[in-house]
């Protein structure tokens, strides 16, 4: 019974089940090939469709093995080559198929206050999605070519690799892309030629050597990737024309909103300008908006892609050791491409922190902020429409750690005979970090809250003697 009830719980049960069988060759240690089969199964399915046969394979070829690469690898020229490329499918069951639980079971939506008789709350029932027959994995393809080399004495060292995954089956109404709903709820999701696709490449090097006594490392990685709807299943017809908000086959974008052009300026400026259609009381420092269309004012029709990805298409990390007899330096940079992040309501809605205070006034017209209210309401929530006026940029490079230490074993006190081993050492983390998001909303670009509420990244120092007897 609802009346009195303030208790809550849940418990939930799922099961899979999986035979995997791999096949590996391996000739002269030039030769490689491996294949594997696996079929799985989900409870996450009707029955007749849990089961799913999924295939990989990969090939590998040691060049600098052959006879022919003798001089090559004699001469340091190419002291190492290996090619090697893959091809697989797995299936994606669960959340990760856009599906959930017993999805294929028909089933009711409880509302526990649905109706008020006598005083009294009496539940109530919907009905729940209608069943699709085509409930089954999603399956997902890879291909992977690549080399790996090494040259000049194996001081130069690194692989190349090149990626494409392709994700196929996804299942979507035809409800509000192609039909409208004729039962007064949704049609059952059915299988489509939806298809999502994602390629780069991964790069990484190395050089080792020495001028003099110093012996050095420096190495890079680097991944740079980019990805797009080839074909947006629930994408309906007249999003899919419209050149300014279709998502198919673009990249390369935040998401869907207005493009912000600047502050309005003065009453005049209001005046001769198109305006939101739901704002009101807009006065100089409020956000001013661009009428793509060109019909004189703004609304739905103005909105376009806005932005850049909401995650990095390009990582990398450079490492560097350093040895100069007992002394010792490691370093390691990492950073990230362009992305965008758009900051939280709280951030957008209210002036709480500090670096608020360059809002918009007739004294500072150039602001990062528009000007101030009691709510964001009062001028119809002009100023907190999704637009590229609040994203910033998240990319970064920061200095991640660095140790700085001395192995007295290996200078000063390597003929102690009681000690095996001594060394002191002094190391910080997130050292140093340079983003735009942290210059305008002082966001930690490793950090996910977009209030500036997550725990944030700590600069840490350690200092650390090791001793050993």
């Amino acid at each position: 019974p609802t009346l009195n009830s303030s208790n809550g719980g849940g418990t939930s049960e799922s099961g899979r089940a999986g035979f995997i069988g791999r096949l590996r060759y391996d000739y002269k240690g030039k030769y490689y090939a491996e294949g594997s089969i696996r079929r799985d199964g989900s409870d996450w399915f009707p029955k007749d469709k849990r089961w799913g046969t999924f295939w990989s394979g990969s090939a590998g070829w040691v060049i600098s093995e052959e006879t022919f690469m003798k001089d090559l690898n004699d001469q340091n020229i190419l002291n190492f080559l290996k090619l090697r490329g893959s091809w697989g499918v797995v299936g994606l069951d669960g959340s990760d198929a856009g599906i959930s639980r017993f999805q294929y079971i028909p089933g009711y939506n409880i509302t526990e206050r649905g109706y008020l008789i006598n005083n009294s709350f009496v539940q109530g029932f919907t009905e729940g999605p209608l069943v699709s027959p085509d409930l089954t994995w999603y399956s997902q393809s890879s291909r992977n070519i690549g080399f790996e080399f090494s040259t000049l004495k194996s001081k130069l060292s690194g692989s190349f690799d090149y990626f494409y995954l392709k994700t196929t089956g996804y299942l979507a109404s035809l409800s509000g892309s192609m039909y409208t709903d004729p039962l007064g709820i949704s049609l059952p999701t059915r299988k489509t030629n939806g298809e999502f696709r994602r390629a780069g490449f991964e790069i990484s090097a190395s050089y080792k050597g020495n001028v003099g006594k110093l012996n050095y490392e420096i190495s890079g990685n680097m991944t740079r990737f980019d990805q797009l709807w080839a074909n947006k299943p629930d994408e309906d017809q007249a999003t899919l024309k419209n050149p300014y908000t279709r998502q198919t086959q673009q990249t390369g974008y935040y998401g869907i909103g207005y493009l912000s052009d600047g502050f309005y300026s003065s009453a005049d400026d209001i005046l001769n300008s198109p305006k939101y259609v739901s704002a009101t009381n807009l006065v100089p420092g409020d956000i001013k908006y661009k009428d793509i269309n060109g019909d004189g004012r703004i609304d739905s029709q103005d909105q376009t892609r806005i932005g850049k990805n909401s995650f990095p298409r390009m990582n990398y990390g450079i490492g560097i050791d350093l040895r100069y007899g007992a002394w010792f330096l490691n370093t390691l940079i990492q950073g990230s491409g362009n992305r965008d992040i758009y900051p939280g309501d709280v951030i957008r809605n209210n002036q709480v922190y500090t670096f608020q205070t360059d809002y918009w006034t007739p004294s500072n017209t150039n602001a990062k902020y528009p000007r101030l209210m009691s709510s964001p309401s009062y001028n119809g929530s002009n100023n907190t429409l999704t637009s590229d006026f609040w994203l910033t940029n998240g990319r970064y490079i920061r200095l991640k750690s660095m140790q700085l230490g001395y192995d007295f074993k290996a200078g000063l006190l390597k003929k102690l005979p009681f000690v095996s081993e001594l060394s002191c050492i002094f190391s910080g983390s997130n050292l140093i970090t340079l983003s735009p998001a942290l210059r305008r909303y002082k966001m930690d670009p490793e950090v996910g809250d977009t209030n500036n509420y997550d725990y944030p990244a700590e600069r840490v120092y350690s200092l650390t003697v090791r001793v050993g007897f």
